[in-house]
């Protein structure tokens, strides 16, 4: 991203086939005030480790107004496990916060000290 950026959405999807792939779609706020759709595949080996893997661009947001109500809905082979709204969020909502997030979050931060990890 060549401009800062904040994020505005994140929604996490699990594969209904191969529960081992995550896939995350991310859409944030650039600093012009347009927004930036990124979507990420992983995935998660049995040794708690993680890869990026590439992926054919399946989802968007740009189309619809992202809400919680996603949480359990299921999008062909996908279902959506966590949805984060900056506008709505709060700190209780960490409770529901996936296993594989937090997994996300403890990998980089072993891999990469310098990631601000709280």
């Amino acid at each position: 991203m060549a401009s800062p950026s904040s994020l505005k959405y994140l929604i996490v999807f699990r594969n209904l086939i191969r529960p081992e792939l995550i896939r995350t779609v991310h859409m944030y706020r650039l600093e012009n005030g347009e927004e930036m759709e990124v979507e990420r595949e992983f995935v998660f080996h049995k040794e708690m480790d993680y890869e990026e893997i590439s992926l054919c661009k399946v989802f968007t947001l740009q189309k619809f107004e992202v809400c919680s109500y996603f949480e359990g809905l299921v999008n062909g082979v996908w279902l959506c496990i966590f949805v984060f709204d900056v506008d709505c969020w709060s700190s209780n909502d960490l409770d529901r916060l996936p296993t594989v997030l937090a997994v996300l979050l403890m990998v980089k931060c072993l891999k990469y000290p310098h990631v601000h990890c709280t």
